[in-house]
């Protein structure tokens, strides 16, 4: 073969790498459900590639076109993990991510990223020794290309079903979108700043305490509370007769940047936009004339819960200082400190609770279910995969056991101080542990399943409160198998704390005898779209 032959194909092999994405969302993705849609999908792919040797020499252009490299990564393992184009979630995952989310994550999948640059290494290689930097085509053609492009872009805008998914544009597309949300939501920041909901101010016991618990990947099926054959909530079970948990509570979202704002709000599925609009149910309270405060070992980088916080009386953020263990259990001593203040109260606590790496979430000879995914040996008698779905629930079910452990010492601290109180644990989203044939890792899949939003919800009483809400707790018993979502949370919060509210809907408060349950649950898909959630319910 001459060397104007071998570079050829070598330009041609560079070229067809750039579109292995393309090819594989073609084959895989099934956001693209019609024909129609993975013929437009492709043939867009193509061309945008061609518009760029149009404009660019062909060294030049695979230079260029090495930018998107990182986004074609994202790509096929998108396309991979949840047979889907990207999604707007998941490249707001990658945007918004914590730095030690990111490199806990990265501790697992690190030859991933060796591979990748190792993969760019050889890309780079082949261009400059291989490829000549020349025109492809006459200026002609290359005009011709450019006029063809343009015309299918406009004609694939209105016919492709559900917006930009070829890639990379369609990441760039979502990074658009996202920068568009921030910008919407410092827009607002007046309105919700005047915002008012009109609650009344609370009348029950001047030391009155609140506190909510945000669980963090937590499953409803994982907790012995809930039914769970393995002892994951040994001191919880000991209270039992103390806690009413609610058998059917369904996320509305499988993702914490979404999921937790919403519980917070007012607005639903089908309301979005109203969220940024409004202010929370810790800031009703605080118009209620309860003190508020917010302590968090999570969420650094939303936004969204910084502006709730941002307006308590105290505001507590823990963070990883690389020398003690990262656990919630730090989260305890600042709670107690809170406890010190007279009058009402409502305290917030988010959890890292059981978020992935799970064996990072408690220390080391706590958890009873071994090997966990400290060991990361393969078990003698199982398959690799079979080994894999050990270790992760025996390290899940041992952060569930510590979640249910710093639950107990939190309940602990109330009783010493003798106040009527009431704690609501609510999940924000579970998580996928190779459940099924389907193989289904983590959360914020696209498609989702019953794993990532069946979550718990329970709420625990003391002596004082049950005596003088005894209305309320047996609501909430004859409620406790009804289905709802998590959108219950903003009204039956302020129904727990007295608070009386003129829009609220008792037939949403799980302390009403008027609650019903819901016939049709919506939750928000990966793109931010509401879905029924019926086919997520357990029949």
């Amino acid at each position: 073969m001459s060397d104007t032959k071998h570079h050829r194909w070598v330009f041609r092999a560079l070229c067809l790498f750039l579109l292995l994405p393309n090819i594989l969302g073609f084959i895989l993705a099934k956001d693209l459900p019609e024909a129609a849609d993975k013929c437009i999908y492709l043939i867009g792919s193509m061309l945008l590639y061609a518009i760029g040797l149009a404009c660019f020499k062909k060294r030049t252009f695979l230079y260029v076109a090495s930018l998107g490299l990182f986004f074609s990564a994202v790509e096929i393992v998108h396309l991979i993990i949840n047979q889907a184009t990207t999604s707007l979630l998941f490249v707001f995952t990658i945007i918004k991510s914590e730095k030690g989310e990111f490199f806990e994550l990265l501790s697992m999948y690190w030859w991933v990223v060796v591979f990748f640059f190792a993969l760019w290494g050889v890309y780079f290689f082949l261009a400059k020794r291989y490829v000549e930097n020349e025109w492809i085509a006459s200026q002609k053609v290359r005009e011709s290309l450019i006029l063809t492009f343009a015309c299918f872009a406009f004609l694939g805008g209105y016919t492709m079903s559900g917006g930009v998914k070829t890639a990379p544009v369609n990441m760039l597309y979502n990074v658009y979108r996202i920068v568009k949300m921030d910008r919407h939501i410092r827009q607002n920041l007046p309105t919700v700043e005047a915002f008012r909901f009109g609650v009344e101010k609370a009348t029950n016991d001047a030391e009155s305490l609140v506190v909510l618990v945000i669980g963090e990947t937590s499953r409803y099926d994982h907790w012995q509370l809930n039914g769970y054959e393995r002892e994951t909530s040994p001191r919880l079970m000991a209270r039992q007769n103390e806690i009413i948990s609610f058998d059917s509570c369904y996320a509305i979202a499988n993702l914490t940047t979404v999921s937790v704002p919403l519980m917070l709000s007012p607005a639903t599925p089908t309301t979005l936009s109203s969220y940024t609009q409004q202010r929370s149910v810790v800031e009703a309270f605080e118009e209620a004339g309860y003190r508020t405060s917010w302590l968090a070992d999570q969420s650094f980088n939303n936004h969204f819960l910084q502006r709730i916080s941002a307006t308590c009386d105290t505001a507590v953020y823990i963070h990883d200082d690389g020398e003690t263990l990262f656990a919630d259990y730090l989260l305890v001593a600042p709670f107690e400190q809170q406890l010190a203040y007279a009058g009402r109260q409502l305290v917030v606590l988010h959890s890292l609770g059981c978020h992935f790496k799970y064996s990072e979430r408690y220390p080391e000879g706590f958890g009873p279910y071994q090997p966990d995914m400290r060991q990361m040996q393969k078990v003698e008698g199982q398959s690799l995969l079979e080994t894999a779905k050990t270790l992760l629930v025996n390290s899940y079910d041992n952060a569930i056991r510590y979640t249910d452990f710093f639950l107990d010492s939190l309940i602990q601290v109330i009783e010493k101080s003798n106040r009527p109180a009431v704690l609501v644990y609510l999940g924000d989203h579970g998580e996928n542990l190779l459940d099924d044939e389907r193989n289904m890792f983590l959360h914020g899949t696209y498609s989702g399943s019953e794993y990532e939003y069946h979550v718990p919800l329970f709420v625990w009483t003391s002596e004082a409160y049950r005596q003088a809400h005894e209305d309320k707790i047996a609501a909430m018993q004859g409620n406790k198998k009804k289905v709802m979502t998590t959108m219950t949370l903003f009204d039956s919060l302020l129904d727990l704390g007295d608070i009386a509210y003129s829009q609220a809907d008792s037939t949403q408060v799980i302390s009403s005898a008027a609650m019903q349950a819901d016939s049709l649950l919506y939750g928000l898909d990966a793109n931010l779209n509401p879905f029924q959630l019926g086919r997520m319910i357990r029949p």
